[in-house]
């Protein structure tokens, strides 16, 4: 939980170079020598690649995007971060459709894993080659489907090396029910793209339903249908109606 998966490129764009980056959320210098990325091989942890033979120290809060082509990164991306981006010499296959990345230390015990796939990007995004999968909020799991969307357009599809266009603080709230932000704009400028939908409970195993009104009090969504639901569960909603249209921007 010190170190953690932030941020994927799995389909660059042609002759582009993937890359995956990590966060360190924590106040502490932090080794990653010997650590490794994997990916799934015949259902078991396979294609295991050490990022650093030697001591390479990862700074209190620092992001760090690893790839095997830096200077391709820092020319397709402008706001690439130099000192945030490091060449290793080599990193598991990403499929461009789906796949997953696995993060281990030296003795390969997991430290986190991202199972992806390219229906979690935005549908605001046409394209998707060349375009970054963003953790939502580093303190949620990493594998949640909900806690990921494309990177904006405003910070050129991603970014490597320093904080995630998309981030969006969420606390845990005293409310049964809590919605943030109250009001969302989606057009991939990074502001206000995505709305959250949580749901507070003290029973385990409760059957909710989550639908979405507009101010006329006519359903244009059903987020979540007859699912059952943990003490804290939140979705995410992007904008779209049940045909994935985009909405008008307003109350909801």
């Amino acid at each position: 939980g010190d170190v953690l998966i932030n941020e994927v490129l799995f389909n660059p764009l042609p002759y582009g170079a993937d890359f995956v980056e990590l966060a360190n959320i924590t106040s502490k210098y932090i080794d990653l020598k010997g650590c490794m990325f994997a990916n799934l091989k015949n259902d078991s942890i396979g294609n295991k690649k050490v990022l650093f033979s030697n001591s390479f120290i990862l700074k209190p809060n620092q992001y760090l995007a690893l790839t095997t082509d830096k200077n391709n990164i820092l020319n397709i991306y402008a706001k690439a971060q130099f000192g945030g981006i490091e060449q290793v010499a080599s990193l598991p296959t990403y499929y461009d459709d789906m796949g997953n990345v696995i993060f281990l230390d030296p003795n390969g015990n997991v430290l986190d894993r991202f199972d992806y796939n390219q229906s979690m990007h935005s549908p605001l995004v046409a394209r998707k080659e060349g375009v970054s999968l963003e953790k939502i909020n580093l303190t949620l799991a990493t594998n949640d489907p909900n806690n990921w969307t494309s990177a904006s357009k405003e910070s050129g599809y991603a970014t490597p090396g320093y904080a995630n266009s998309q981030y969006l603080a969420l606390g845990i709230s005293d409310e049964d029910i809590y919605i943030e932000p109250q009001l969302i704009t989606p057009n991939g400028d990074g502001n206000q793209d995505f709305m959250v939908v949580g749901i507070r409970s003290d029973k385990i195993g409760t059957l909710r339903n989550i639908i979405i009104y507009d101010v006329m009090g006519r359903e244009v969504k059903k987020l979540l249908k007859n699912s059952y639901l943990g003490t804290n569960t939140w979705v995410q909603w992007d904008g779209t109606d049940e045909s994935n249209n985009h909405l008008p921007v307003g109350h909801y």
